[in-house]
C-alpha cells in the first residue's frame, strides 16, 4: 500500500490536499468569502439605497458578492505558510508568465468563442436581438463585477484548489480534471442546467486549467472567463448560466432551441458552445504538444524538501517547473 502510496502521490502533500478534504475546504472559505461581502454591503447601505439605478444592486447580488471571496483565499495563501507559493501565481509579469499580452489573448478568446456562437445564433434565427443603447456607466460598473465574479471563481478552483491536488497528484490531470469536477458542480444548482451545459463546464474548466498549468497564467484564466459571462450577459442580453442581467446593449427579443443556444440556459447550453470549445481545447493541446511547453510546477522545492527530510535522493521532481526544463 505504501509502495501504491509513493507511485501517485507527491511527498510533499498534506492531508488537507486529499480531493475531498480539499473540496470541503475550498467550499467553505467560499461561503465564508460571500458572507462576509454581503454583511459588507448590508452595513454600506448599497444594498437597500433606492435612489441608486436598478442595475447597481443586482450588479452587487450577481457579482460584487464575490469580492469576499478574492480577500478570504488571499488571506488563506498568505498566513498559511505551506500554501503562500500560490501567491505568486497572482503577480502579473513582464515577459513570461502571467503578462498582459497573455491576459489580453485571453480576453479575445473569451469574446471570440462566445460571439461565434451568438452570431451562428443570430443568422440561424434562433434568437432576435434588438440594440438598447449604449450607456458607459453600467458597462464599466458591470464590467468591473464581471471581472470580480470571474476572478473569484479561477482564484477558488484554478489557484487554490488545482494547486492543492497538483501538490498531492504526481500526474497533473488527475488536479486538471477533479478541479473542472468541481467547477461544474458549483454551477449544477443554477436555473435551467443541462446535460450539454454540464458538458461545456468542463470543457471550459480544463481549458482554464491548462492556461494555469502550462503557460502561469492565471490573468488569461480569468479575462477568458470574464469576456465570455460580459459577451452574453451584458453585450446581448442573454442568459449567463441561466441568469439575465439588469442591464444590456442588446435585448432579447425571440429565441428557440438550436444547436448554439438553449432557452433556459443560453448559449453555455448548447451543443455548439461544446463544439467551438472542444475544437479551442484540442488547438491548445496542440500547440503544447508541438511546442513541448513544460507543466508549472510551483510545489518542486517542496518536494526536494520533503525527498530529503526522507533520505530520499531527490534525482528528480514529478515534473520540472518550466524555467528548469531544458
Amino acid at each position: 500500500m505504501e509502495q501504491l502510496k509513493e507511485r501517485f502521490l507527491r511527498p510533499c502533500r498534506k492531508l488537507t490536499d486529499q480531493f475531498l478534504i480539499a473540496a470541503v475546504i475550498t467550499f467553505l472559505l467560499m461561503e465564508t468569502g460571500t458572507i462576509a461581502s454581503l454583511f459588507g454591503a448590508r452595513l454600506s447601505g448599497i444594498s437597500t439605497n433606492e435612489t441608486l439605478p436598478s442595475y447597481v444592486p443586482w450588479a452587487l447580488k450577481s457579482y460584487f458578492v464575490f469580492s469576499g471571496i478574492w480577500v478570504v483565499f488571499v488571506l488563506v495563501m498568505a498566513v498559511f505558510p505551506a500554501n503562500r507559493p500560490m501567491l505568486r501565481l497572482l503577480v502579473p509579469t513582464i515577459r513570461e508568465g502571467n503578462t498582459i499580452v497573455r491576459t489580453l489573448l485571453g480576453l479575445l478568446a473569451g469574446f471570440a468563442c462566445n460571439g461565434i456562437c451568438v452570431a451562428i445564433s443570430v443568422l440561424r434565427h434562433d434568437i432576435g436581438l434588438s440594440f438598447v443603447g449604449i450607456d458607459p456607466a453600467p458597462l464599466l460598473v458591470l464590467f468591473c463585477g464581471v471581472v470580480i465574479q470571474s476572478g473569484a471563481e479561477e482564484i477558488v478552483t484554478r489557484l487554490y484548489l488545482q494547486q492543492k491536488l497538483l501538490r498531492r497528484y504526481k500526474a497533473p490531470v488527475v488536479a486538471v480534471i477533479l478541479s473542472a469536477t468541481f467547477f461544474a458542480a458549483l454551477h449544477l444548482l443554477n436555473p435551467g442546467i443541462t446535460v450539454m451545459a454540464v458538458v461545456e463546464l468542463l470543457e471550459i474548466s480544463v481549458i482554464l486549467s491548462l492556461f494555469c498549468l502550462y503557460f502561469d497564467a492565471l490573468g488569461a484564466a480569468i479575462a477568458m472567463h470574464a469576456a465570455w459571462n460580459y459577451t452574453q450577459n451584458i453585450i446581448f442580453g442573454l442568459p449567463n448560466s441561466g441568469l439575465v442581467s439588469e442591464y444590456s446593449i442588446f435585448k432579447l427579443e425571440a429565441a428557440a432551441n438550436g444547436p448554439f443556444f438553449d432557452t433556459m440556459f443560453g448559449v453555455e447550453g448548447a451543443v455548439g458552445s461544446c463544439c467551438v470549445l472542444g475544437a479551442f481545447l484540442i488547438g491548445l493541446l496542440i500547440y503544447i504538444r508541438v511546442k513541448h511547453v513544460k507543466p508549472i510546477d510551483i510545489w518542486a522545492d517542496a518536494e526536494r524538501k520533503a525527498l530529503a527530510e526522507k533520505g530520499t535522493a531527490p534525482a528528480s521532481a514529478s515534473y520540472a517547473p518550466r524555467h528548469m526544463a531544458k
